[in-house]
């Protein structure tokens, strides 16, 4: 709560005081989605690294955003966390991660919703492509390196 200076507490309604909120936001895993007709879509979060569940967040994303999300969801479909049984949840595996917007200072999520996400899915693809990029920059490293020391001599321990 804030008030101006100067002035005094009356109680009702004032100008005089306000109350503010602040935010912050975090990266969460997505546990799973609600989806219910009539009702706004929400996601189960958890903290990373322990998986405990840390609450709830409204799904806020614009319509290309939304859909990616649906079909990652689809894509990745897990099943329910031990101790979880919620029958409208589509349940996601372990690996997409989501940006949500929550209240400061609380211990669970408080007034969130969901800004981002990005999968962190573990797989041959994901890793062969590593793999990949890793030779191509022993490649490049390689093939620069002579024409590097050439220009640039090192200097000796005198300077």
């Amino acid at each position: 709560m804030s008030k101006r200076r100067g002035s005094k507490y009356r109680s009702g309604t004032s100008t005089n005081w306000l109350k503010a909120k602040c935010y912050a936001i975090g990266e969460f895993d997505l546990l799973g989605v609600e989806r219910e007709a009539g009702k706004p879509a929400f996601a189960l979060m958890a903290e990373r690294g322990t998986g405990c569940y840390a609450g709830s967040a409204f799904i806020i994303l614009n319509r290309d955003m939304r859909e990616r999300l649906w079909k990652r969801v689809q894509e990745h479909a897990g099943t329910a966390p031990k101790g979880m049984k919620r029958p409208a949840i589509q349940w996601v595996k372990p690996g997409l991660v989501a940006t949500v917007k929550h209240l400061r200072g609380e211990e669970d999520l408080r007034h969130a919703s969901l800004q981002d996400f990005r999968g962190q899915f573990r797989g041959n693809r994901n890793r062969a492509w590593f793999r990949y990029r890793a030779r191509m920059l022993d490649k490049l490293f390689l093939a620069y390196l002579p024409t590097f020391w050439e220009e640039n001599p090192p200097l000796g321990l005198d300077g």
